[in-house]
């Protein structure tokens, strides 16, 4: 993942994380109640764009941001990730 990339990452998890109103600790005792163990310091150098996540940790950022479909494949975009969205069944 390039440098412009990961910057890119981070100011999406910035701008999801502020918009659901979580601090940095709040992210982390999420991510920890999921069995992922991760501090607040990881949440700080995700969004600096300094490193990025794994591909389950930011599954799991999309869930406690409440990400919708939409949202979710610009994050994993921006990560660089290939989305393969599955197609609904009809009604």
């Amino acid at each position: 993942m390039s440098k412009t990339s990961r910057r890119s990452l981070g100011g999406l998890l910035f701008k999801h994380r502020t918009a659901a109103g979580l601090s940095m600790s709040d992210v982390s005792q999420a991510l920890a109640a999921a069995g992922i163990d991760r501090s607040r310091q990881s949440v700080h150098v995700w969004e600096k764009g300094s490193s990025a996540p794994p591909v389950a940790v930011l599954r799991e950022l999309a869930e406690i941001y409440a990400l919708s479909a939409s949202q979710r494949v610009q994050v994993f975009n921006a990560a660089d990730l290939l989305v393969i969205v599955a197609p609904t069944e009809a009604a």
